[in-house]
């Protein structure tokens, strides 16, 4: 009856286990996803010159600063406020050449790095 008791232990705890372990990684997986560019909504802005221009959406948790913006790896220039957050989330970025039909973006804040592909679609507002 004793060795009954021991397995009947042991199976329960082997099932415990992997809850605890999935409920702990939960949280770590949301925030990872939370703080990105919204590469679904994000948009090319109808030239009114000749560099194009690129309005930014970003999916936010929290506040936070714009260090820099980078454009396939080169620095871009922003003019839209540089403190943002889930309220103020749209970064309207100049680049250079309309010729790419998807542009990547490094948005650098002072504690992410949002990244992402951004199609050449314009803007429906």
């Amino acid at each position: 009856m004793t060795d009954i008791n021991r397995r009947a232990v042991v199976k329960g705890s082997a099932w415990a286990v992997p809850v605890i372990l999935t409920a702990a990684a939960a949280p770590t997986i949301a925030a990872s996803v939370t703080e990105q560019i919204d590469v679904n909504k994000s948009c090319k802005i109808p030239a009114q010159r000749q560099a194009s221009d690129y309005r930014l959406y970003l999916n936010l948790s929290k506040s936070h600063t714009v260090l820099g913006v980078k454009i396939d790896g080169e620095n871009a220039e922003t003019w839209s406020p540089l403190a943002i957050n889930p309220q103020n989330n749209v970064l309207t970025v100049a680049t250079i050449s309309n010729a790419n039909s998807q542009v990547f973006f490094e948005v650098i804040c002072n504690d992410v790095t949002l990244s992402g592909y951004v199609k050449a679609l314009p803007c429906k507002d």
